[in-house]
């Protein structure tokens, strides 16, 4: 165990002497490779305290003090004599002024990245409602569908009852047409029976009246044949 935890700092120790001969060397992409979040306010020289942000501002290299800036680094580290990082290399006014400008402009950044990053959260949030009603339009047209098959498949259902009822009575119309063809025969039979009957009726009557008159006339004969008689 003991042996473990001295390896570690040892490894801990080289690794540290490697950022600071990096960002001595003004080696920008591998300052960039090796310093990250995690280790930028690691302090790198147990003796004066320095950080990687401090061996940037002592050799003056605006792209490694910028990127290091940029992973957002602890500004209030006191060194081994208790100096903040601008106090700590006696810094001009102007050169105060430019790292307080990179910080300046990284607060903006920062801030424009806390706008952007609200702005998403809104879009993500409507988004999310969006997807809410989307669902909820879905599964109501789903079901709706569901609805309008189910009524398509009825109405188809409908149809052949309606289609067959249709041929029977298409055979009902024929049989009825024909049993009226047939009864309009059966009436101009008819018709023409009763306009002979009618005939034949009036050929009686027409007879009965001639005979009446013979009968008439007979009477008359008989009744002169009995006057004579009796004279």
């Amino acid at each position: 165990m003991f042996t473990r935890s001295t390896k570690t700092t040892v490894e801990l120790e080289r690794s540290h002497k490697e950022l600071i001969s990096l960002i001595l060397d003004q080696n920008v992409e591998k300052v960039k490779e090796k310093i990250n979040t995690e280790n930028v306010n690691d302090v790198l020289n147990s003796i004066n305290q320095y950080t990687a942000l401090h061996y940037a501002i002592y050799i003056r290299d605006i792209e490694i003090i910028y990127y290091i800036l940029s992973l957002s680094p602890k500004l209030d580290v006191k060194t081994s004599n208790e100096k903040d990082i601008f106090d700590a290399f006696d810094l001009s006014t102007t050169q105060k002024n430019f790292v307080l400008k990179l910080l300046l402009q990284k607060e903006n950044q920062l801030k424009q990245f806390e706008k952007e990053k609200e702005h998403l959260h809104s879009q993500c949030s409507t988004l999310r409602q969006n997807n809410i009603y989307l669902t909820k339009s879905i599964d109501d047209y789903m079901m709706k569908n569901n609805i309008l098959k189910k009524t398509i498949k009825d109405i188809k259902k409908l149809n052949q009852e309606i289609s067959l009822e249709k041929k029977d009575l298409e055979i009902s119309h024929s049989q009825l047409s024909f049993q009226h063809e047939m009864l309009e025969e059966k009436y101009k039979i008819t018709l023409a029976e009763k306009e002979e009957y009618y005939t034949k009726c009036s050929t009686v009557e027409k007879e009965k009246r001639i005979l009446k008159r013979k009968y008439d006339d007979l009477e008359q004969s008989n009744i002169g044949l009995i006057d004579a008689t009796r004279k």
